[in-house]
This record gives C-alpha cells, sequence and structure tokens, in this order.
C-alpha cells in the first residue's frame, strides 16, 4: 500500500468516527437554559416542558394546559411534582416552590428518560428547554 492509499483509508476511517460520534448517544441537557416560574421564564416551550411533565408525573389532580404559559395552575402542578418526587420510587430532595431550577428540569428530565412510554421527541425536545 502506497502512502496515497494509506491517507486515503485514514481519511474514510476519520470521517466515519466523526459520523458515529455525532450522530450516537443521548442528547445532552441545557444547563444554561433558563428557570421557568414567576420572576422567571413564564412563556415558551421550557414552560410547555414541565406542564407536561407536571401533567404526566405530578400524581394526578386533573390536567392542567399544556400550552407553554406559566400561571398559577402550572405552578401548582410543579409544586405538586415536586412534592411526588420526594417519594419512592424516585427521592429526589427538591425545594417544593413551583420554580423549575436546575434540580426540578434535571429531575424531569430523569424520570422522563426511565418513562419508555413517553414519545422520544418529547424527551429530546424538552432536554434543550429545561435547566439542569
Amino acid at each position: 500500500m502506497n502512502l496515497r492509499d494509506t491517507r486515503r483509508m485514514l481519511a474514510g476511517i476519520g470521517a466515519a468516527v466523526t459520523l458515529v460520534a455525532t450522530f450516537s448517544g443521548t442528547a445532552q441537557a441545557a444547563s444554561n437554559a433558563p428557570y421557568i416560574g414567576y420572576g422567571y421564564s413564564t412563556s415558551g416551550p421550557g414552560v410547555w416542558c414541565a406542564q407536561v411533565f407536571a401533567n404526566r408525573y405530578g400524581g394526578y389532580w386533573g390536567p392542567i394546559k399544556e400550552d407553554g404559559r406559566y400561571g398559577p395552575e402550572t405552578q401548582a402542578a410543579i409544586k405538586r411534582f415536586q412534592g411526588e418526587a420526594h417519594r419512592d420510587p424516585y427521592n429526589f430532595p427538591l425545594t417544593i416552590d413551583g420554580v423549575v431550577g436546575k434540580g426540578t428540569g434535571r429531575a424531569m428530565l430523569e424520570i422522563a428518560h426511565r418513562d419508555h412510554d413517553l414519545e422520544p421527541y418529547i424527551y429530546d425536545t424538552c432536554v434543550h428547554h429545561l435547566p439542569t
């Protein structure tokens, strides 16, 4: 094998490794996503994600609107989620304040990641919009 063939082979291997590294693995959480709640972000995709996860994992008290707007119902639902996350099987030590900060965002994403019935696009979207 001559030098030119060796370079072509190495370039092909490098391209393959780059593609695998780019398109494999799990989505990375957004450590720079804004907190959600009064005094923080009160609309947008992060609020929608918090509403979806609060409805799904916060204990059933009746669903809230999943409209991406933070209000009293969303705050109450997030507080219920924070309270439920303290219990088995989750055991996340969260402050029950109705704000989705890094702890609550991480808890929502970890619980959702374990949920095999959750539509993948929801997790893949929310991983970029919840603070962790």
